[in-house]
């Protein structure tokens, strides 16, 4: 699921993230956004062009890996693989963002997990920390940067701003916390209060890990504002759903949700997009227009081609 992040004004001028170009900074911007509480995220190009730059018609998903490429280059991104299927960790992310990795786990697999081929090695933390974006926050009581390890405050002191930031967010209007899980949801492209309302998961907890076919399609679905729940789809309902994405492609299966759509009964699970996906015809396969038969008296032929109204019209010529 998305999450709401910020980014310090010092970002724009951070001379080593300057350097790299506008739509790799645009991009690392977008990353934060959906990456979870470990700094993970799946890394199929398609999924993220269609993440971040779903109306983008200039950069496809092969542009959108020279930018992971050239990120990772400058340490921002890992890439790696688990089983075959890609995935980026923002080493830097938790330098400039509250992180609460304790409290959520995570769902995709870490880069201890899979392997790197072809890929630059891991640096070491003194240098993630230095292609930060900027330096710790020096404020005492800092909402969106955690306390590093050169804070010269003592641990009394420490301990009782941690106290302060607990006391002030479980204090926090209850409607404080409603505003974030619908800004979240908007994020994703939800449809409303009516298709978020049968959401159970809380505000942080990340999505249901798909197969990466099917976290592209969901992707295009959530673009066009229609998103639903995939987390009640089984094994062999996901089979299902990769098998008619191999036959029909993307597009069909986006234009039949589109087409079964009802904005009066928004769907809440993916579930409700099947029978119109089973309802496909195959591809290559041309329906037959039904042709009526003539309605002249005595006539045998159709109304598209009839032998004696032919010869009726070329007598009277």
């Amino acid at each position: 699921m998305p999450r709401i992040r910020s980014v310090k004004p010092e970002f724009w001028t951070h001379f080593p993230t300057a350097r790299l170009s506008r739509d790799a900074r645009l991009l690392y911007i977008g990353l934060w956004n959906f990456a979870d509480e470990h700094a993970r995220l799946a890394g199929d190009p398609r999924f993220v062009k269609g993440q971040v730059f779903p109306y983008d018609d200039d950069l496809d998903a092969t542009g959108v890996d020279a930018l992971l490429d050239e990120l990772e280059a400058a340490g921002k991104v890992e890439r790696y693989n688990v089983d075959g299927a890609p995935f980026l960790v923002l080493p830097g992310l938790g330098q400039h963002q509250r992180l609460e990795p304790g409290k959520v786990p995570s769902r995709l697999p870490g880069p201890e997990q899979g392997h790197r081929p072809g890929r630059p090695a891991r640096r070491a933390d003194s240098s993630a920390r230095d292609s930060d974006e900027s330096p710790p926050d020096p404020d005492p009581h800092p909402v969106d940067n955690p306390k590093t390890e050169h804070d010269e405050a003592s641990a009394q002191v420490r301990g009782q701003s941690a106290r302060r930031a607990d006391e002030s967010a479980r204090d926090a209007d209850s409607s404080a916390l409603l505003y974030v899980a619908g800004s979240m949801e908007h994020v994703a492209g939800s449809m409303g209060a009516a298709a978020a309302a049968p959401r159970e998961r809380a505000h942080d907890e990340p999505p249901p890990l798909l197969p990466p076919a099917v976290e592209i399609l969901r992707a295009q679905l959530d673009a066009r504002k229609l998103t639903v729940r995939w987390d009640k789809l089984d094994a062999s309902a996901l089979a299902e759903v990769e098998a008619l994405i191999d036959l029909h492609g993307d597009g069909p299966l986006v234009r039949a949700a589109v087409q079964s759509y009802r904005p009066d009964s928004p769907p809440a699970f993916a579930q409700a997009w099947l029978k119109s996906w089973r309802a496909l015809p195959a591809p290559g396969h041309l329906l037959r227009v039904a042709d009526p038969a003539c309605t002249e008296p005595g006539h045998t032929g159709t109304t598209r081609y009839c032998v004696q109204c032919a010869a009726e019209q070329k007598a009277a010529r």
